[in-house]
């Protein structure tokens, strides 16, 4: 209902702040990680309040409470729209039907995404995890080992032109 929807988007502006600025990819693992750098940039920049809507809340865990790393649920579109910061969609390519491809940018995928963000000027091109000494210690016997994806096709957004050969893989590995 109505009110229902009202009395949520109070409590959640209550809860979470009003952002300056709110981020949102919603795309698989490792487009979520990329996220990390635009957020990172307007922290840096001083923004005092970001949302960012995901999937993978935790790949956003250990960012100081400037940041509101906030669930999958499209309501929070509509709030947003309604207190004057909708979401920027960081995407960095644009699809091609036709060919079933996505057409890379002309810059850095994290540039691109950092632009698309709202941010200018030079930005640092790498993701930011933050990990938990236990998870430090629980991966420390896979030290020295690289893990590789080779299927997309199972993907939230399968995209057969993602597939590759694992033979492919395991040459740029050896390279």
């Amino acid at each position: 209902s109505k009110p229902a929807l009202w009395l949520w988007g109070m409590r959640s502006v209550v809860r979470h702040g009003r952002p300056d600025v709110a981020l949102a990819f919603l795309g698989g693992l490792g487009d979520e990680l990329l996220c990390t750098a635009p957020l990172v940039e307007w922290l840096q920049r001083g923004a005092r309040r970001v949302w960012v809507r995901t999937r993978t809340p935790a790949l956003f865990h250990g960012f100081d409470r400037r940041a509101e790393i906030l669930p999958d649920d499209p309501r929070y579109d509509r709030l947003a729209a309604r207190i004057g910061r909708e979401f920027r969609y960081l995407g960095y390519s644009r699809y091609e039907p036709a060919s079933d491809r996505d057409l890379p940018p002309d810059r850095h995928v994290i540039a691109e995404m950092c632009a698309r963000a709202g941010l200018t000027g030079p930005v640092s091109l790498r993701p930011y995890l933050r990990l938990e000494p236990a998870e430090i210690t629980a991966a420390a016997r896979w030290q020295g080992h690289i893990a590789v994806q080779s299927s997309t096709l199972h993907a939230h957004v399968p995209m057969p032109n993602k597939q590759w050969p694992a033979t492919r893989f395991q040459e740029v590995i050896d390279r």
